[in-house]
């Protein structure tokens, strides 16, 4: 693979993230990881490999925020279900 390529599936994984396409960055990532598991690069590849671990940074905090905000989501909805159930309690 070369890293124009892993750049390239990175870029297609954090678009995938942002969109919450959760199935379709997990493909990308399998396939991204397949391809990259024999690949070697150069030292004159720098620049590309610098840009691929920032895209991989990038891709990372978009996943970390969007299981943050679920999970605040989700509290949320305990707490309302809780307000709703005391409501219906009251005489």
């Amino acid at each position: 693979m070369t890293v124009a390529a892993a750049v390239a599936l990175t870029r297609a994984m954090l678009s995938a993230a942002e969109d919450e396409d959760w199935e379709r960055l997990a493909v990308l990532e399998t396939e991204r990881r397949d391809q990259l598991a024999d690949t070697v690069f150069a030292a004159e590849k720098r620049a590309a490999v610098a840009e691929l671990e920032d895209l991989n940074a990038r891709l990372l905090e978009r996943v970390a925020w969007s299981r943050d905000d679920r999970a605040q989501q989700l509290r949320s909805l305990g707490q309302g279900r809780a307000a709703i159930d005391a409501y219906a309690a009251t005489p």
